[in-house]
């Protein structure tokens, strides 16, 4: 379809200069008119009758139809003959207009495609979030001695080779986060809307006077780290994590664990909470 609109785009402009119908009659009738005017002045009695004149009348409307058949009939054989005539140049453009669409149609599939990929990765991978809660406390020595923290995958996939580096203390308001230095390397997997709970315990317990230090509220206990792990799609993620807790709450909880009754929910504050991809 392509080439046969460029082979008649040729063909018209090749064929611009043709006389056109309305020339050819005119070219044609302008004799007639002088011979007759002639002849009615040379003789009256050869002045055509209105049957004559109806008559020449009807040959000339059919000599005009069929000149106009005869000009559409050979501009048509002039357009198929310009076809045949730029057969190859019409064959190379329309090839190479269809190569062009194709590598912009391959191009196009090619982005969808990987677009689909990356968000169904999205939609379907998991997110493993870490939230600390209780903190451990020696009912004996009033020392602080560990974080419970609770693991969850918020993903539709299962998170495999779960591992964490994290470090806890207790700081003054508004001091820098050291390294992170202590691990735990379990390698386990936390299927899709399930959690898990884990234990940070510090080396060596923190002191009684430290623990006073929080429960006034000049310091704050600190716990801070990073979840590594992988998800259904061979990528490995990081789950980075910052919160701290210190004030009435953190005391009101120790008074209730050394008279062993339940406490208030611990309200940690987070500093920083993120999924990264490794």
């Amino acid at each position: 379809m392509l080439a046969i609109l460029v082979s008649l785009y040729i063909a018209v402009g090749s064929l611009s200069s043709a006389p056109q119908p309305t020339q050819i009659v005119e070219n044609q009738t302008g004799p007639t008119e002088v011979n007759t005017a002639a002849k009615s002045e040379s003789s009256p009695e050869a002045s055509p009758s209105v049957e004559d004149k109806e008559k020449h009348g009807t040959d000339h409307g059919t000599g005009k139809k069929e000149n106009e058949q005869s000009y559409k009939q050979s501009l048509i054989d002039r357009m198929f003959e310009s076809v045949r005539e730029h057969n190859a140049e019409v064959v190379a453009i329309s090839t190479a207009i269809i190569a062009l669409f194709t590598v912009v149609l391959a191009a196009f599939t090619l982005l969808l495609w990987f677009g689909g990929e990356r968000h169904s990765e999205r939609e379907l991978r998991a997110y493993v979030s870490i939230t600390p809660g209780k903190a451990r406390i020696n009912k004996d020595t009033a020392q602080l001695r560990g974080v419970q923290c609770v693991f969850k995958n918020h993903g539709k996939t299962p998170a495999f080779k779960i591992n964490c580096i994290f470090g806890m203390s207790i700081l003054p308001v508004g001091s820098e986060l050291p390294t992170a230095t202590s691990k735990i390397r379990g390698n386990s997997a936390i299927f899709p809307g399930d959690h898990v709970n884990t234990v940070f315990f510090r080396h060596c317990p923190f002191t009684p006077e430290e623990t006073a230090k929080v429960m006034k509220g000049t310091h704050r206990l600190h716990l801070w780290g990073e979840v590594t792990y992988r998800d259904a799609f061979q990528k490995n993620w990081i789950t980075r994590f910052s919160a701290s807790l210190g004030g009435s709450d953190f005391a009101e909880n120790f008074r209730a664990t050394q008279e062993g009754r339940p406490g208030p929910q611990f309200n940690w504050t987070f500093e920083d909470r993120h999924n990264d991809a490794t």
